[in-house]
């Protein structure tokens, strides 16, 4: 299942697709627009939008455990203050499970026991 939603107050667009016991294209895996998420059972119960960052935000970055503010990410990844209000995140509340081009959330990586995989593409419109 494909869907496309634009999104104009960040000019761009949002491709979701739903694999059922599938894996993410190879030939997409690069690309930083792209991500490939494991939602199913992890307990999200707000709406998964995406939106600039607010005040509280959080994330897990892949490979670490434990929460991280995001303006610490921010900090810890060296993006420049100027860019960080333009960096679009898909998140669930203030739970950020994808901050765009940089880096997923761990709980939401892909394993081996997935079952159902949701792939996410950012498309900004030039």
């Amino acid at each position: 299942m494909d869907s496309t939603t634009h999104i104009p107050e960040l000019k761009a667009s949002l491709k979701v697709t739903i694999l059922q016991n599938g894996q993410c294209p190879k030939s997409l895996r690069r690309n930083p627009y792209y991500a490939c998420l494991d939602i199913a059972g992890k307990g999200i119960t707000d709406k998964i939008s995406v939106r600039l960052r607010r005040p509280g935000d959080y994330i897990v970055p892949l490979g670490m455990k434990g929460t991280k503010k995001l303006q610490d990410f921010f900090v810890d990844e060296k993006i420049p203050k100027a860019e960080r209000d333009r960096i679009p995140l898909l998140c669930s509340g203030q739970e950020v499970l994808w901050v765009v081009g940089h880096r997923i959330n761990e709980r939401y990586k892909v394993t081996g026991t997935s079952t159902e995989i949701v792939c996410v593409e950012y498309i900004p419109i030039i």
